[in-house]
């Protein structure tokens, strides 16, 4: 084993590593994410969530980190492993400290022999592909930033047949579960979606079916750095319940009062109708940002990606 020039902290109690990690990716690199985010994912995934943190031996100094998380199936078994939120800190890159860190990360993953999953943008596409993960999905990660302000919802009017509920008092979650395996299949999320809708910063609703009273739809939009809002995850079974939820979810956001600077979409670009949405409500101003690429390094997962209008992590999450 490769003797490292650094020292790794796994996954620290103190969140100040992840703290300067999310602030510093943001400022230099335009990332979102949440100031809960850390505390969300040890909370949902426990051991299965690995946050990295290099430390320079001499200096102390925190120079880089990177992120993984264990998926499990029903039966507990663990079978995806999602990387994401691989950062260096400008002041450190081009030392040769990358490579070695995503190397520790990578080791953890293989050690249980599962299928391996990241995204990234073109000039890291063959990178990855030349370590392995290089089975890569036909769908590509489309992301938008459109201004919370362009978004005008006047004259907006859409299907009522399903009954929204705010997911802060959803009684069974277990509903919601069956629903997001119906579309990612025997891959079990349930407790980050459930620890994520519940957090005091998100904003959630959970769409029922009025005659069968089964989960039909859920999107939840929580909020990020800079003042920014994320949205995801929103999925449903129809592009009218989408609209529905969609609808209501931004007039609960104009409730709240909270004051947000530009809302994160990242969607699959086969989902025409989300892009429709926004181009609708924003006149136009859907401000697209990037296109990634989504790697596996075992097999496609196969995600009914028609059914999943926004994703809710870039970096941890295969849908």
């Amino acid at each position: 084993m490769t003797t490292l020039p650094f020292d790794v902290l796994i996954s620290p109690e103190d969140p100040k590593y992840y703290e300067k990690f999310y602030k510093s990716a943001f400022k230099n690199s335009g990332w979102m994410k949440s100031a809960n985010d850390y505390d969300v994912w040890r909370t949902s995934f426990g051991e299965d969530y690995f946050f990295l943190a290099a430390i320079d031996r001499e200096t102390k100094e925190h120079f880089g980190s990177v992120g993984g998380t264990f998926y499990r199936n029903n039966a507990g078994k663990r079978v995806i492993f999602c990387i994401g939120g691989f950062f260096l800190f400008p002041e450190f890159r081009g030392k040769g400290q990358g490579k070695p860190l995503f190397g520790v990360l990578l080791d953890i993953a293989k050690k249980e022999d599962v299928n391996i999953y990241l995204n990234c943008g073109d000039h890291m596409k063959d990178i990855y592909c030349s370590i392995g993960i290089d089975i890569i999905r036909k769908n590509y990660l489309i992301g938008y930033t459109p201004n919370y302000i362009h978004f005008n919802f006047e004259a907006a009017v859409f299907d009522d047949k399903s009954t929204l509920l705010d997911a802060k008092e959803c009684p069974d979650w277990e509903k919601v579960k069956e629903f997001d395996q119906k579309i990612v299949g025997d891959i079990n999320r349930i407790n980050y979606l459930k620890t994520r809708a519940i957090q005091p910063t998100s904003h959630a609703l959970i769409s029922y079916d009025k005659v069968t009273n089964k989960v039909n739809g859920f999107a939840n939009a929580y909020q990020a750095t800079g003042g920014n809002l994320i949205f995801g995850p929103f999925n449903a079974d129809s592009d009218e319940i989408a609209e529905q939820l969609f609808i209501c979810l931004f007039k609960k956001l104009a409730a709240s009062k909270v004051q947000i600077g530009k809302v994160l979409f990242v969607t699959f670009q086969a989902n025409e109708f989300i892009v429709s949405l926004l181009k609708k409500y924003t006149n136009g101003r859907e401000n697209r940002v990037f296109k990634k690429t989504s790697h596996f390094s075992k097999f496609d997962i196969n995600v009914k990606t028609e059914f999943v209008y926004c994703l809710f992590e870039t970096g941890l999450s295969f849908a």
